[in-house]
């Protein structure tokens, strides 16, 4: 488009169905002719007429715009059919206007209102109109014309045939018909008056495609052959033709002609329309109509427009290299020689640099210059075939094509790309092998392993392309946004070495050390004050590589760093060392950038692989060898399992198993025996790696953390234990064996699948066979799995791709509608994060306020308060107390008390980083630091204003109380006042580098951060095959349904809290969960029969019934009658605190036409209660059905659809003002069902945290907001339980990104292109999603109008910078004030932006600016148009781009 029309830019399209006089208007040409040329050659009038494009070659000119082929997009051709057709794309529209309009008088079949229906024509939605107007048609009879109105319907299976009733309706009768609907009623439908009209939705005037849509097929023989689509359309034009001399001849128009012409045209769009009797179709069945054609994953929307092939990428294999640094890449010089890069010479620098490569063309050079494009002659010149020829110098303005070489930035990426660190910027190294080389620290980013997986670089192609990947290398994104912990890191040997040099080196020889120390990159500056004998452990070694002032602590193994030195006793693994939040490597990386974690991780690898050359670590034969304490070990777990099960068995035949909810005895001895067998592996473990040696490597692994677990241990050398599928035992599907050995139904752990082998001890046959069941049943998991989560992912990305942070930091959609006021309620980005410690108001308030005030003396606290500002140190103290106390108050008075926040600017770990002072300061000091803290917080409010919805009665928000509880005076009163300055400059810019930047695409981070766990639960269904926990389906299955919205939910749950006095006590919890439990008549009915009259065991206590009660009826109405006697046993009745009559009186209300009648207790019958029911006049099977009912839907107590409730112990943090929180426990309830209503009704429930797992039910119930909690608790949990976590902001995000429109939307083919949220997405990208021609369609019916906005999809639908990321914002240049600039050294003071303009620049002007980190100018080529004039550009202004280029 803009190389079409250069001053032309697309804002908005519109989509209409033509009518046929705008097709003739349009049509360049008439097709009359069904041939591509005539016998002369003449191609005029035919499918291949010159007038609708170019058709063949490279340089011929269009007939119609005069333009080269390269340059003619084409036009279309018309060609005028005898009759009209329908059009498949339109037949569902066209069936709804038949069922709203009278076939008779056309109008529409409805009696609204006149004010009504003035009120549905104001409506501009087409889609509103259209539905109210459905509410008022009637379907039997026309309200104007009182014809009775026949069923329309189609029968696709003969072709496009229309029904009305029996009769067979041509599209030429209803074509008459759409011609008589008034425009009133057409807006009524849905249509637009100046848009689609009902007759445009058949063809009358077909249209033919440009040449370019059909271009000719070149066969290997040079020969050209027509396109497949070009033979529909012949067909097409034969059929009309011969039709059409039917009618000239007389012969009228026949069924078999007019069905016929139907299918071919219908197949020139639909190629899957089903051919009619008799109609012989021409082209074969596997050639595409357009619909086709733009449709799929492979159409030319998804395909070609959304993605392409790309040029400039390469693939290998990848191997590691431990000498690369993590954002270097090896690549092949294969590779190197044929990636290149587009140089524009721009200044007298670059230009001596590129013209020396072109002089070089043709020597012995690996890499060089391969092709030169000179401006303004518009020249390719490929210097690898003609270098040699070229004498003309290079030309401001010519580009010359380089090879890549040393430091070059290239792309590196290995599908599926499941987050944004899956392509990462890196450096190329080349080499000489034939693989692509990396560092292993990227290996967890990529989930990349060297298994013979393939990654792939891109070389990019434009300044603004490299600027970028320059700012996408590893070391930047050390922590990912996913978990907000260390990703990229040493791995396996890495953490291994590192455990070694620490647990095992503790005692280095000088050989030893110095073989080290030479191991780390510029070791001299480091022992340059020291000497090689003065390294006595490995943990001095180690030392070296720390920075110099860094302080690290962490518990579990003890480490202590102090000053850069790590003390003595320290111990590491995988977590202290580089997985953990807050590891080393987490907070190196916090505290001193990307380039210092980058060089400590390579010197880590180093220091651990020279580590592994002292203390090495193999596998071999006596690594798994089986000693005999472990053999005893697994004969004596066998023993066990075998024990256990027998007593299981014995306990259920003696009726002594509590049944478990929802399980019947059988199921819940099955539970029991799985549990029981399950636990053993774990104590195996358990004692396995402590009967290892010190010195065996498979031990060192685990204890190092750095690949394994102790169950790899109890696997290998123990025994593989119960084998599950689903979590359960192997069935016993082999008629009643798990395989043909055994004997039937046997409960023995050895017949169904408990392993007591190990893989070094071997398994025989049948213990295999078992094995491998568990195996299949992974492997068909992951494959199946693997494509269903992949279209999850898909959705994800598609509905959450428009959501990103807005100018004023909030985050909206493309649409420009909030979603949140700030991202994640602090605009912090969830790398920069960390989980801190709210200590105010954990610590009890008595140590709180001596924490805050110990150091200040007697004396001065008596002053404290005295003033009602904070003037003096003695106040200054005393408001960071009152304000702890007040946050303090605001933070435990949330659900639950917060003691934790995720919050960027970790100020602890900052002062660690300090020096202090030789003393603590004075009192001055604490005037000093509230000096700059008044300044940091003024800041944080010009940046990030208040939340609109926060109350203004609140206390300070949780950041601003993390401030003031790590800076108070007692805090910093050690630092020095240098030390002061340092903090509160490193505040304000961890601070600054942790705001979320405008154009951050959250949405797209929030989609991949849910996706990528999903994805990784399905690939590991593999890999846990036979493991009890190995079963992600069913984590998988509920993240698909809380995605999807499911109406109906698997399992809904409740979770019942209860209030204070109640979830403490067991027997009021007892007490309660008797209330709530649902309790139906068949759940405590002994048996029941149906009986014809009354039995003479119950004629007595029928007539005392009748005595007491005052009715003379009950005894001759149930005679002849089928009665249903139901007993129940009493002591049911009395543990319910219910009798009979409530019973009857219940069932009456459920079946109004039933008599009830009953006995607490039978005088034949002990602790029995008799019930008898019947409906008068009912036979037996109307007897047994009302049985059925009775026992089913009569509740006898609690509250109905709450089923199975069980009571749980759960933590619980409760506040209190003076202790601070207390750790306690509470019991919760938890039951089967979503009747949060009737629950929550009770009075001893807390409503305010009881909930469903049924999101419709708490969107319908307590509102969207509950609804959006609800889904945020559900994939936080859901994670939980799978071991994964991620930041809290990705799925906040996505909850609210559901429901910000007022109800809940689902991320589903129908909530994207048909919900709420599809009405704010364009008609493009919803067709670039799914059902691309009905979104085409659909906007054609309504003649939607859509704006080209801020869609990602439509920017690269239409080529253009996508607004967002590093597009997000655009760069002005004034070239009036750079000239004036130029010329006077005093301006610039205050810099004059454009009307309009943003004012984005540093206060200081370009001054400021110019210490920003730019890219490189643009080439000199034309000089730039401003509005509609055009400017020279000042001598002065290239001189300083050339002077900018060269300091650059």
């Amino acid at each position: 488009m803009s190389t079409l029309f250069p001053n032309s830019k697309i804002v908005g399209a519109q989509y209409v169905a033509l009518s046929s006089e705008e097709w003739r208007k349009m049509g360049t040409t008439e097709v009359t002719k069904a041939d591509t040329s005539d016998r002369n050659g003449v191609r005029e009038n035919t499918l291949l007429d010159p007038a609708m494009g170019c058709t063949s070659g490279h340089n011929t000119v269009c007939k119609t715009c005069e333009n080269i082929s390269c340059m003619c997009v084409g036009h279309f051709g018309i060609t005028e059919l005898s009759e009209p057709v329908f059009n498949p794309t339109y037949l569902n529209a066209v069936m709804m206007v038949l069922r709203y309009v009278c076939h008779s008088c056309a109008c529409v079949n409805a009696n609204i209102p006149p004010a009504e229906c003035n009120r549905i024509l104001s409506l501009k939605s087409s889609n509103a109109r259209l539905a109210c107007t459905k509410k008022h048609c009637k379907t039997d009879l026309c309200v104007h014309c009182k014809e009775p109105q026949l069923r329309w319907k189609t029968k696709k299976k003969d072709g496009l045939v229309l029904l009305h009733g029996d009769r067979h309706v041509q599209a030429k009768e209803i074509l008459e018909l759409f011609e008589r609907i008034s425009t009133v009623d057409a807006r009524l439908l849905g249509f637009e008056e100046t848009g689609t009209q009902p007759a445009n939705m058949l063809i009358k005037v077909m249209p033919i495609p440009p040449n370019s849509i059909r271009p000719q097929i070149i066969k290997e023989s040079g020969a050209r052959g027509e396109n497949e689509l070009t033979h529909r359309y012949s067909d097409a034009l034969r059929e009309a033709t011969r039709l059409g001399e039917d009618k000239d001849t007389g012969k009228g128009v026949t069924t078999g002609r007019m069905n016929a012409l139907q299918y071919f045209t219908a197949v020139c769009n639909d190629s899957t329309m089903p051919c009619p009797k008799n109609v012989t179709p021409h082209v074969r069945k596997a050639s595409k109509g357009l619909r086709n054609r733009l449709e799929s994953k492979d159409g030319d929307v998804r395909g070609r427009c959304m993605g392409k092939r790309v040029d400039f990428s390469a693939r290998s294999v990848i191997t590691p290299d431990p000498s690369l640094l993590p954002d270097e890449v090896a690549v092949p010089i294969q590779i190197v020689e044929n990636q290149f890069f587009p140089m524009t010479v721009c200044n007298e620098r670059v230009r001596r640099h590129l013209q020396k490569l072109v002089d070089q063309v043709g020597q012995e050079r690996v890499h060089g210059a391969r092709h030169l494009h000179k401006w303004p002659e518009n020249r390719h010149i490929d210097l690898k075939v003609c270098g040699g020829k070229v004498k003309k110098h290079l030309q401001i303005g010519d580009v010359v094509d380089v090879c890549i070489d040393e430091d070059s930035c290239v792309q590196f990426n290995r599908q599926p790309t499941l987050h944004n660190l899956g392509i990462m910027g890196h450096r190329v190294r080349p080499w000489t092998n034939k693989t692509l080389g990396m560092n292993d620290a990227t290996a967890t980013a990529y989930n990349a392993d060297h298994d013979g997986d393939e990654m792939n670089i891109h070389t990019p192609q434009s300044e603004e392309a490299h600027a970028e990947i320059t700012c996408m290398n590893p070391s930047a994104h050390t922590v990912s946004i996913i978990t907000s912990t260390p990703v990229i890191y040493p791995v396996q040997d890495t953490i291994l070495g590192t455990w070694s040099l620490f647990s095992e080196l503790t005692d280095l020889t000088v050989e030893n050390a110095s073989h080290l120390i030479a191991s780390i990159q510029d070791t001299t500056p480091l022992v340059s004050n020291h000497h090689v004998s003065e390294f006595k452990s490995g943990t001095q070694v180690f030392s070296l590589i720390l920075p110099e002032v860094f302080n690290f602590e962490w518990d579990d193994p003890w480490m202590r760093v102090v000053g850069g030195q790590v003390q003595p006793g320290s111990s590491i693994d995988k977590s202290s060392l580089c997985s953990g939040a807050g590891s080393l490597v987490h907070k190196i990386f916090m505290l001193f950038g990307p380039k210092t974690v980058e060089l400590f991780c390579f010197n880590a690898q180093k220091l651990a692989a020279a580590t592994l050359q002292i203390r090495v670590a193999s596998f071999g034969p006596e690594t798994i060898k089986q000693p005999q304490h472990l053999r005893d070990l697994g004969r004596d777990i066998m023993a066990e399992a075998e024990e256990e099960v027998k007593n299981l068995v014995e306990r259920s035949r003696a009726n002594d198993l509590v049944l478990l909810p929802g399980l019947d005895r059988p199921q819940t001895l099955e539970f029991m025996i799985n549990e029981a067998l399950n636990k053993f592996i774990d104590k195996a473990a358990e004692r396995a790696g402590v009967l290892l040696d010190e010195g065996n490597t498979f031990r060192r692994i685990i204890e190092a953390k750095s690949r394994a677990s102790k169950v790899n241990i109890t696997q290998t050398m123990i025994g593989l234990f119960q084998q599950n599928i689903g979590g359960k035992r192997l069935k016993q599907g082999f008629t009643g064996r798990v395989m043909c050995d055994g004997p039937k139904f046997d409960c023995n752990p050895k017949n169904r699948g408990f392993v007591s082998q190990g893989y070094a001890q071997g398994l025989n046959p049948k213990q295999f066979s078992q094995h491998c069941m568990a195996g299949i049943s992974g492997l068909i998991s992951t494959s199946v799995g693997t494509s269903d989560i992949g279209y999850t992912q898909r959705r994800l990305m598609t509905g959450m791709e428009g959501i990103k942070v807005n100018e004023n930091l909030a985050v909206t959609d493309s649409g420009g509608r909030g979603i949140q006021f700030s991202y994640g309620g602090n605009s912090f980005h969830p790398a920069r994060e960390t989980l801190q410690p709210l200590w105010c108001v954990t610590t009890p308030k008595g140590e709180l306020i001596k924490k805050v005030l110990s150091p200040l003396p007697k004396r001065e606290r008596k002053l404290l308060g005295s003033g009602s500002e904070p003037e003096g140190p003695e106040d200054v103290i005393a408001w960071e107390l009152k304000t702890l106390i007040d946050g303090r108050k605001w933070l435990q008075n949330c659900s639950p008390p917060c003691v934790k926040l995720q919050s960027a600017v970790n100020i602890p770990w900052i002062i660690d980083a300090l020096e202090e002072g030789p003393e603590p300061q004075n009192l001055d000091f604490a005037l000093e630091n509230a000096g700059y803290r008044q300044a940091f917080f003024e800041h944080i409010n010009e940046l990030l204003p208040p939340d609109p919805a926060q109350h203004e009665n609140d206390a300070k928000c949780g950041f601003e109380i993390l401030v003031v509880q790590n800076t108070c005076w007692a805090k910093v009163r050690k630092l020095s006042r240098h030390s002061l300055h340092t903090l509160w400059e490193k505040i304000m810019e961890e601070f600054n580098m942790s705001v979320c930047e405008p154009g951050s695409m959250v949405g797209n981070w929030s989609a991949s951060s849910v996706g990528k766990p999903c994805t990784q639960m399905t690939l590991n269904t593999f890999h846990a095959a036979g493991n009890r926990a190995g079963s992600m389906n069913g984590g998988i299955n509920k993240m698909k349904e809380i995605i999807n919205v499911a109406k109906t939910t698997m399992c809904p749950t409740l979770c019942i809290f209860l209030k204070l006095g109640w979830f403490d006590n067991l027997e009021k919890v007892q007490e309660a969960k008797s209330l709530i439990e649902c309790v139906m008549l068949k759940d405590i009915c002994g048996h029941s029969e149906i009986i014809v009259g009354l039995l003479e065991k119950d004629v007595e206590w029928v007539t005392l019934w009748e005595l007491m009660n005052d009715v003379q009826n009950v005894k001759s109405e149930s005679e002849n009658q089928c009665v249903a006697r139901i007993c129940i046993n009493s002591s049911s009745l009395t543990k319910l605190d219910k009798c009979v009559d409530d019973v009857c009186a219940a069932v009456r209300d459920q079946t109004p036409n039933v008599r009830a009648v009953g006995i607490d207790s039978h005088p034949n019958e002990p602790d029995s209660a008799v019930i008898l029911v019947w409906e008068e006049g009912a036979n037996s099977d109307q007897a047994s059905k009302m049985e059925h009912i009775v026992l089913t839907k009569t509740m006898v107590s609690g509250v109905e659809g709450v089923r199975s409730v069980v009571a749980e112990r759960r933590p619980i943090t409760v506040a209190d003002m003076e202790l601070g929180v207390i750790d306690s426990k509470e019991f919760v309830l938890v039951a089967e069902g979503n009747n949060v209503l009737g629950v929550c009704a009770l009075p001893f429930v807390d409503g305010r945290r009881t909930f469903t797992t049924d999101v419709h039910v708490m969107a319908s119930t307590f509102g969207i907001e509950a609804a959006m909690e609800s889904i945020d608790r559900e994939m936080c949990n859901e994670l939980a339980q799978h071991s994964l976590s991620i930041n809290s902001k990705h799925t906040s995000m996505l909850s609210e990104s559901m429901t910000y429109l007022g109800t809940v939307q689902s991320i589903t083919r129908f909530g994207i292109n048909h919900g709420k949220g599809g009405e704010i997405r364009s008609t493009i990208a919803k067709g670039a999603f799914e059902e691309t021609c009905d979104m085409f369609a659909e906007s054609a019916q309504h003649s939607i109008k859509d704006v080209i906005g801020g869609n990602i999809t439509d920017a690269v639908f239409f080529g253009r910078k996508i607004r967002a990321g590093t597009g997000f914002s655009d760069v002005i240049v004034n070239i009036d004030n750079i000239e004036k600039w130029c010329h006077d050294d005093n301006f610039g003071k205050e810099v004059l932006l454009w009307e309009g303009a943003p004012t984005l620049l540093p206060k200081g002007g370009w001054t400021e600016l110019s210490r920003l980190t730019m890219p490189p100018p643009p080439p000199m080529g034309p000089p730039p148009a401003r509005r509609s004039e055009v400017k020279t550009v000042p001598e002065d202004l290239l001189r300083f781009l050339d002077n900018f280029s060269s300091m650059q």
